[in-house]
């Protein structure tokens, strides 16, 4: 996670990035510069998927097994909710939403499971 992080902050850092930040704050405004919004989105979209499919299989080796019902709408939206937890507008900030939703939710199921509650 740390190198993926670090990846992607440093590729924030050079013309690409700030293109793609250029992109996210005002397209038109990109657009209007010379720039192709929409070849930088399908490159950026490559970037995602490329990290997606680095990341999910240490998460398959981790579980031992995966299928689609193990990961379906309310993980997506678990997800949603670390990154808005942490904000979205740094990377270190959707990290350490990340961070906290996760140990958050340990805790709470550890205590429901000690309560008797599950």
């Amino acid at each position: 996670m740390g190198l993926a992080l670090g990846g992607t902050a440093w590729l924030l850092r050079t013309p690409f990035g700030s293109v793609l930040t250029a992109i996210r704050d005002n397209e038109n405004r990109t657009r209007f510069l010379g720039f192709n919004p929409a070849a930088f989105k399908i490159v950026a979209f490559m970037l995602a998927c490329l990290l997606a499919g680095v990341s999910g299989a240490p998460y398959t080796l981790h579980l031992g097994t995966i299928s689609p019902a193990m990961i379906g709408t309310a993980f997506s939206i678990e997800l949603v909710v670390w990154v808005a937890l942490g904000g979205c507008a740094s990377l270190f900030g959707a990290a350490g939403g990340l961070v906290i939703g996760q140990q958050a939710k340990d805790r709470i199921s550890s205590a429901a499971l000690t309560l008797g509650c599950m």
